[in-house]
């Protein structure tokens, strides 16, 4: 509905800042991933072209990653990925680039695409989804797997943080990070205490 469109569209906007974080001062260029079914990803296309983001598509099942591509976008695939397409990403990945992944809580298990994460990135996509149970951040009463989350203070969600949005999220799961001398992270969007999965 149009409601939750709203709460979309500032989720959308971490994505050319989170890009123009990583590329820097040039222009940026990033890929979405098809082939496995994936998520429409139309709006957010809209939303990256508006930020004169290049935006094009690539079947790793027929052609590698260009290294010209500072990200690649990977929208809730229902389909696994191959091991050759694992080797693209993870060549793609290991050259500094960025990669965005999206995981519905309402898909499939992935097993390439999870284990890949888990064993060389330290990323577990948990089988489950989340439901908020601090009623201050649930969009309605009844969906408590549609609701607000902290959002934390980072270069990447300035401009959410100082514009007073607001983020909603919906059908989520949830991720455990295990950091490493090469690998850290910075959790963007957090839920309450009181939220379980």
């Amino acid at each position: 509905g149009e409601t939750l469109d709203n709460a979309y569209f500032a989720l959308e906007q971490l994505i050319p800042r989170a890009i123009a974080y990583v590329a820097k001062d040039k222009t940026q260029k990033v890929c979405f991933v098809t082939g496995h079914n994936e998520l429409d990803f139309s709006s957010v296309v809209s939303v990256l072209q508006e930020e004169n983001i290049e935006v094009y598509t690539i079947d790793l099942k027929t052609a590698s990653i260009p290294e010209e591509m500072d990200a690649v976008y990977i929208m809730a695939p229902q389909e696994d990925f191959l091991q050759a397409e694992i080797l693209s990403l993870d060549s793609f990945l290991k050259e500094g680039k960025g990669a965005h992944i999206v995981f519905d809580a309402r898909q499939k298990p992935l097993p390439m695409l999870e284990q890949y994460l888990q064993e060389f990135w330290g990323i577990t996509v948990h089988m489950d989804m989340i439901h908020e149970n601090e009623t201050s951040r649930i969009l309605d009463a009844g969906q408590k797997y549609m609701f607000m989350p902290d959002v934390a203070s980072h270069v990447i969600t300035e401009n959410i943080r100082e514009g007073n949005k607001s983020i909603f999220l919906t059908s989520a799961r949830s991720l455990e990070f295990a950091e490493t001398e090469d690998v850290t992270f910075a959790p963007l969007l957090l839920t309450s205490e009181k939220a379980v999965s």
